[in-house]
């Protein structure tokens, strides 16, 4: 499932919860410093959607001979893509989820950050400040995919066939994922 910018604000959040509610860090500043958090992951998101674009691009270029040898879109999508996130040293997400190697990417680079940031203190070796993070993380992507999959499953049990992607479609969807993220008394979107 691909993050919005309230849910990424929101595991930025909950990233900088644990990592003083644990003990593991000092943070003067603790709303830069969500700022910062929130910025890196959000360029990490946007690096990735200009990858995809740039796919798209050559793809357009090439769809004539694309159709004519009846080859498949999104294959050549997904080869394009790994191919170009290699030589720009980009991780890449799981189709729709963060995969392992994105989340210890993810971890690594707010490790950094966090170091780098005269206002936080490490009170704890740095691999278990990183596992935190990467614990966090992997809590909240569970939260949202268990959020995801009740709106869904709403939406399909409804008496009348709702086609995905419609605009009824996505006001139900956002109905219903509030409605879930408000049992949880979280903030929605």
């Amino acid at each position: 499932m691909r993050l919005t910018k309230n849910q990424i604000e929101h595991l930025a959040y909950i990233i900088l919860k644990n990592l003083t509610k644990e003990g593991k860090i000092l943070a003067e500043d603790k709303t830069r410093l969500l700022e910062e958090i929130t910025s890196l992951i959000l360029e990490e998101f946007q690096k990735e959607d200009k990858l995809d674009q740039e796919v798209r691009e050559i793809l357009s270029k090439h769809m004539d001979k694309i159709r004519k040898e009846n080859i498949e879109y999104q294959t050549l999508f997904r080869m394009i893509k790994t191919k170009l996130a290699k030589e720009k040293n980009l991780v890449l997400s799981l189709s729709n989820r963060l995969s392992r190697e994105k989340i210890n990417f993810f971890s690594r680079q707010i490790l950094t950050a966090l170091n780098k940031n005269e206002q936080v203190e490490f009170l704890d070796d740095p691999n278990e400040i990183r596992l935190i993070v990467v614990q966090s993380i992997e809590e909240e992507i569970r939260l949202y995919e268990s959020l995801d999959k009740k709106a869904v499953d709403k939406i399909q049990s409804q008496k009348k066939p709702i086609e995905e992607g419609s605009r009824e479609w996505d006001i139900l969807y956002r109905k219903y994922y509030n409605e879930e993220l408000a049992k949880l008394g979280k903030v929605a979107e």
